[in-house]
């Protein structure tokens, strides 16, 4: 009998603890009426959205709270900077920010896409799909994600992703030879395409957001070395005596292209 009363007392202790566990922690410096309108909005996800498929076009909402918000700050709103990447149409949007710190948008999309939010000129980035809300808490130093998407939003948001170097960039074109400059670009995307790879190994990231992470790097380098090109011709009018900028382009220099599946979907996913 006292074997039998202690074998219920551990499993009553260890359903409780379990039961404890399990459930979510609400944040105290979040108020509990901004944590029971940010469950309501993000609960929402259109039927449709549930079905397979990449293309779809409805709105995209995002839905969110910012900590410490001060109603007389200098900033009122925030804007996302938007884009059709099929279409090459820019279509920022303007996030309202209620006075309680509380702000939401929507902004029109066909595919999912990953952008960030900018508020005092400080950018939050986020992952959504069509016809689902994306929640976001922000704060100074972490970013909480919310809603059906946060998954995916807290996986991408594990691996650190490079910049490139625009600091840089109109230096390079005048005392960089272009193929010198290609090959150390090159070597850079490798190195950083395997220690990305590392990472999302040890994390044991899910397929497809390996994919467009992988993606994210390989459009960094690849958009990079466009823009070296690109804005050689204004240089060479600024600086009509600089031997590198004389220098024709290599008829293989665009050929990294190679290293990219053009024809995959998810690459309009990237911002």
């Amino acid at each position: 009998m006292k074997y039998f009363n202690l074998h219920a007392l551990i499993l009553l202790v260890s359903i409780t603890k379990a039961q404890t566990t399990d459930k979510p922690k609400a944040d105290a410096s979040v108020p509990m009426y901004v944590q029971k309108w940010l469950t309501e909005k993000t609960a929402f996800k259109k039927q449709k959205a549930a079905k397979k498929g990449f293309f779809l076009r409805d709105s995209i909402k995002i839905v969110g709270y910012i900590k410490g918000y001060d109603k007389n700050a200098k900033y009122s709103s925030g804007i996302i900077y938007h884009g059709n990447n099929l279409t090459r149409e820019d279509l920022p949007t303007i996030v309202r920010i209620y006075k309680d710190g509380r702000f939401e948008c929507a902004l029109p999309s066909i595919h999912p896409m990953s952008s960030s939010i900018f508020f005092n000129d400080q950018g939050t980035k986020f992952y959504a799909e069509p016809g689902t809300t994306t929640g976001i808490i922000v704060d100074d130093k972490t970013t909480e994600y919310l809603g059906v998407n946060k998954a995916i939003n807290d996986q991408l948001a594990a691996i650190d992703l490079p910049r490139a170097d625009y600091n840089n960039l109109d230096e390079y074109r005048k005392t960089q030879t272009p193929d010198d400059f290609k090959q150390a670009q090159l070597r850079k995307w490798e190195s950083t395409r395997k220690k990305v790879d590392s990472a999302m190994k040890v994390k044991q990231t899910p397929e497809r957001v390996r994919k467009l992470i992988a993606n994210q790097v390989d459009l960094t380098y690849a958009i990079y070395l466009f823009d070296y090109e690109m804005s050689r011709s204004y240089y060479q009018k600024q600086a009509p005596d600089n031997e590198i900028l004389k220098l024709p382009m290599p008829e293989k220099y665009f050929d990294f292209l190679n290293k990219i599946d053009l024809d995959d979907q998810l690459l309009l996913v990237s911002n």
